[in-house]
């Protein structure tokens, strides 16, 4: 009778493992999604609440550098929360360079003509 409690108790724990094991790569999932809309012009907010558009990117050091008015802030990757709006879709990219949606529908545009 002692056992059965030893093996539910087993079992529980295993399954806690698992279920963080799955939420963890769920959220990776995300914000690997996330960090592929990230491009200059792309409108975001950082963890502490700070709004404004991305200038530029450093990737040696993984940071970005966003403008909010007439401010520019240097942040690490990290402090991402989320993306408001992005100039580009994330699978538009023309020789390793996104392009802009305008550009895409023109080169969509010339692409229908052929």
């Amino acid at each position: 009778m002692e056992y059965i409690w030893v093996i539910i108790a087993g079992v529980i724990l295993v399954a806690m493992v698992v279920m963080q094991f799955i939420t963890v790569k769920k959220n990776k999932k995300k914000q690997d999604e996330m960090l592929a809309q990230v491009v200059i012009g792309a409108e975001i907010m950082t963890a502490g609440g700070i709004i404004g558009t991305i200038v530029a990117f450093d990737e040696a050091k993984q940071t970005m550098t966003i403008a909010s008015g007439n401010t520019e802030i240097t942040l690490t990757k990290k402090a991402l929360h989320s993306v408001i709006s992005s100039p580009v879709r994330a699978e538009t990219i023309l020789n390793g360079i996104p392009v802009p949606k305008s550009a895409e529908e023109n080169i969509e545009e010339k692409h229908d003509d052929k």
